[in-house]
């Protein structure tokens, strides 16, 4: 339905193709990832929540994420390992190099703590 290029121009109020909300949801922690800044030190998913949207993403748009970090707290259970909390914030860059904002949510890692 969101990728039927027919269908879309027809029946949708976008009329061309649209990447699904939650698609997006994945690209933005894909280029937060590239950073190296994330991957050795992730031990578990907690939660995704508050998803926000706003616009649409269509197939060759270009997108930044901005990542901003809400609170950092102490594992209750265990003494090498805390909490992070990331607000996630996606926009697509317009031709003129303006954003446009397109989505945002909130993730909750276990993380290992730097000491250990």
């Amino acid at each position: 339905m969101f990728f039927d290029e027919i269908y879309t121009t027809k029946e949708m109020p976008y009329k061309t193709p649209v990447f699904p909300g939650p698609f997006i949801i994945p690209l933005a922690i894909g280029l937060f990832l590239k950073l190296g800044l994330y991957e050795k030190t992730v031990i578990a998913l907690l939660g995704v929540q508050d998803l926000k949207f706003k616009s649409s993403l269509r197939v060759n748009d270009t997108i930044e994420a901005e990542i901003k970090i809400l609170k950092k707290e102490e594992s209750e259970t265990y003494s090498d390992r805390g909490i992070l909390i990331l607000l996630f914030k996606v926009n697509k860059i317009n031709p003129d190099l303006s954003k446009e904002f397109i989505m945002s949510f909130e993730m909750a890692h276990m993380v290992k703590k730097k000491n250990f």
